[in-house]
C-alpha cells in the first residue's frame, strides 16, 4: 500500500513537471529575432512555419499549449520578439 502511493505521487510530480515545461518553461530558440505571423494565416501556416524556422525547442508542446489556450482558434498576425529562453 505505501509503495502504491509512493508511486502515485512520483507519476503526480513527474506530470507536474512535465506540465510546468509546457506552460512556464523556457522554449524559445534563438534561431531569429523575429517571427511573422501574416494576416491571412492559419494556425497550421504558423505551426509549420515554427517547426521549419526552429522558433520553439519542443514543437509537440508548443502546439499542446497552443491548443489548451484556444490559439489555433485566434491566430493574431504581427512581428514578435524571440528571446533565446523565454515563453
Amino acid at each position: 500500500m505505501l509503495y502504491t502511493l509512493g508511486a502515485i505521487i512520483l507519476v503526480g510530480l513527474g506530470i507536474a513537471v512535465y506540465v510546468y515545461k509546457i506552460f512556464l518553461g523556457p522554449s524559445v530558440t534563438d534561431s531569429q529575432p523575429y517571427f511573422y505571423v501574416y494576416t491571412n494565416d492559419t494556425y497550421e501556416n504558423v505551426l509549420r512555419r515554427i517547426r521549419t524556422d526552429n522558433i520553439v525547442s519542443d514543437v509537440k508542446a508548443f502546439d499542446y499549449a497552443a491548443k489548451a489556450m484556444k490559439y489555433p482558434n485566434s491566430v493574431k498576425a504581427g512581428r514578435y520578439k524571440t528571446r533565446k529562453g523565454h515563453e
